[in-house]
């Protein structure tokens, strides 16, 4: 995308589960970053957090439930993610995220990105990031422990 807008050079955003993505090519290609934002994001996916950050039963549940009812009228799987991300949305804010979900993605898709945020660890990579890089994380974050934001 960036190669065909013409850019040789640009900032990066990345936000959530995009900030491993965003760190690996910070790494592979610095020559093509100015900057790089990282937005409630994490370097250790929830899988490669060991028990503490949830334990197994918990992901193989949430992985059933996405798969079983994602695309469902009724919004459980979507929801659950919705108040996660955005604990103090309004309902207008819920009922349209909770959509964007749906249509976004199949349920299968869903699972699929779950399990590869999960399976993610770009630690080691954090040291070779060359660009400048601002890194922002509430401690609030009901998804990423504030601890795995840094």
């Amino acid at each position: 995308m960036v190669d065909d807008a013409g850019l040789a050079r640009f900032t990066l955003l990345a936000i959530g589960s995009g900030t491993p993505i965003a760190v690996r090519f910070a790494r592979l290609y610095p020559e093509r970053l100015e900057r790089l934002i990282l937005v409630s994001g994490f370097a250790r996916g929830v899988a490669m957090r060991g028990e503490r950050s949830q334990p197994q039963g918990n992901r193989d549940a949430w992985l059933q439930l996405i798969g079983d009812n994602w695309e469902d009228a009724d919004p459980l799987a979507r929801q659950m993610t919705t108040t996660r991300h955005y604990p103090g949305a309004s309902r207008a804010q819920v009922d349209s995220y909770n959509e964007l979900q749906r249509r976004a993605c199949s349920a299968a898709g869903a699972v699929a990105v779950v399990i590869a945020d999960g399976a993610a660890e770009v630690s080691a990579e954090l040291a070779q990031v060359r660009c400048p890089t601002l890194v922002v994380h509430s401690p609030h974050n009901a998804t990423v422990p504030f601890d795995e934001g840094r």
